[in-house]
């Protein structure tokens, strides 16, 4: 038995976050690599009807849990703790709070919510306030060894090189969220940016407050700090290229391949800062094992691929593109063709003339037809993602992770092909990475089983010349305006 595997027999363990993209795949991960971990607490609330244990249930039956054959006993041990983030205490009951207290060993918090454009009073309370009340909560927890708290790589974002550090504020959190109380929301809004600073959304300014109130626990939780970069789909586990939502570049790379989206407001020669789910996935339970047998852990860990891999964002556009000449979506809009502007101006000049007014052009087609119309709301939300995403599209960052390589060498060779972390992505194949994303999305984000491609590729080629043509023409009625009497 591996030293890990050892520390979380017979433990409870409490998650948060559970439902989400990192918290399912954490949830599997304990459930299948520590067949003797005694519980799992999950808190989660009501929703649509639906009793905790009935999500619980829903949440377990996914298509995530089923990869690795798992004893269906197994998910026995996960069971629901009634809660609600937004709510005061968490909206626990007595018995369960009391539960908690007693049994509950291992922390992960990963619950969160990412939506970088959320009114600063939901950010607030649902990432900061949250937290704090969980904090408190965990002050009283009996025999608890460690709290692994999920933050952001890019709560720091004035910062070009970050360190695995805390690094102080301008605001005092603990009056943002008195403030968020009181005030109403107009008000709110009015002074929002001024108290954002350097910081481009409520999502990493919400994280960043966390992270100070979580300093000022450090004596009284045994908290560790993990800041996950841009979480992509996975590199093995539970299977290669597993994702479930189109959040955050996903999503841009998939409506490139529908031939939805055809200019980015990106600087194509930067190195995103792109971490697999399960690599980040196991650190945070490695963390939890650091943290709990070593009292000179770090504090913070910078879980990103730092100079490990330097793919750049052409690099995963062009391996995307590749893939999706070869292997064709059924359904497309136009063949799959991305350019890129790093000019906020030529992108929205480019978005109106090849996006917007096509896309408003082809509704009203739909309409007439009395079709459903659907591609003007796709490109509004494009142009909402780009405007969210640009900041982390356009600037650089480099961090400093010497805290994870490190905690990676301390493992046996065990634990470290049990959990391979960050330095397993020395040797990583980033075609191979690039081609499981693509597969693993098409079969189970868009249901697309076909292997007859030669059809879809011919389509390809045929769109391929006729926007050719359509450029031909366009440039030969601009020169006929311009230069009428010589034509």
């Amino acid at each position: 038995m591996s030293p890990i595997t050892e520390f979380y027999t017979g433990k409870t363990v409490l998650v948060t976050g559970a439902t989400g993209y990192m918290g399912k795949v954490l949830l599997e991960k304990l459930v299948r690599s520590f067949p003797d971990i005694k519980k799992i607490y999950i808190l989660i609330r009501s929703k649509k009807g639906c009793t905790p244990q009935e999500r619980v249930k829903q949440l377990t039956n996914g298509i995530i849990f089923t990869f690795h054959n798992v004893n269906e006993k197994a998910y026995d041990k996960i069971e629901a703790i009634s809660g609600d983030f937004m709510m005061e205490n968490l909206n626990l009951s007595e018995i369960d709070k009391e539960k908690l207290i007693e049994e509950v060993s291992i922390v992960f918090h990963v619950a969160a919510s990412i939506r970088m454009n959320l009114p600063l009073k939901e950010a607030v309370i649902t990432n900061t306030t949250s937290t704090y009340q969980l904090f408190k909560l965990c002050m009283n927890m009996k025999i608890l060894q460690a709290f692994v708290h999920v933050s952001t790589a890019f709560c720091n974002v004035e910062i070009d090189y970050m360190e695995e550090k805390i690094y102080p504020m301008d605001v005092d959190p603990y009056k943002i969220m008195d403030l968020v109380k009181w005030m109403d929301e107009k008000s709110l809004v009015a002074i929002t940016k001024k108290l954002l600073g350097p910081h481009p959304n409520t999502y990493t300014f919400t994280k960043r407050l966390t992270e100070l109130i979580a300093k000022d626990m450090g004596d009284k939780i045994p908290i560790i700090i993990t800041r996950p970069s841009i979480v992509m789909p996975s590199l093995r586990e539970p299977i290669a290229g597993w994702v479930d939502s189109f959040n955050g570049p996903v999503s841009l790379f998939y409506a490139f391949g529908k031939g939805i989206l055809r200019i980015g407001l990106i600087d194509d020669k930067s190195v995103p800062q792109m971490i697999p789910v399960d690599v980040a996935i196991n650190t945070l339970i490695v963390s939890g094992y650091e943290r709990a047998t070593n009292v000179y852990s770090p504090s913070v860990l910078n879980v990103t691929i730092g100079n490990v891999t330097t793919p750049t964002w052409s690099d995963y556009f062009t391996r995307c593109e590749d893939y999706n000449w070869e292997h064709p979506f059924k359904l497309v809009l136009w063949y799959p063709k991305v350019t890129y502007t790093k000019s906020y101006y030529l992108y929205m000049i480019h978005m109106i003339l090849f996006h917007i007014i096509p896309a408003l052009v082809i509704d009203f087609i739909m309409i007439i037809f009395l079709q459903k119309p659907f591609l003007t709301a796709i490109q509004k939300r494009l142009l909402q993602t780009f405007n969210v995403l640009q900041h982390f599209t356009l600037n650089k960052w480099s961090f400093d992770n010497t805290n994870c390589i490190q905690l990676n060498e301390k493992l046996d060779d065990n634990d470290k092909k049990m959990f391979p972390m960050l330095a397993h992505l020395q040797g990583i194949e980033f075609e191979n990475y690039n081609i499981n994303n693509c597969k693993t999305s098409a079969k189970y984000l868009f249901k697309e089983h076909s292997e007859n491609y030669s059809i879809y590729k011919l389509r390809n080629k045929i769109l391929y010349l006729l926007d050719l043509l359509i450029k031909l023409c366009f440039i030969y009625v601009v020169l006929r305006w311009v230069l009428g009497k010589y034509f």
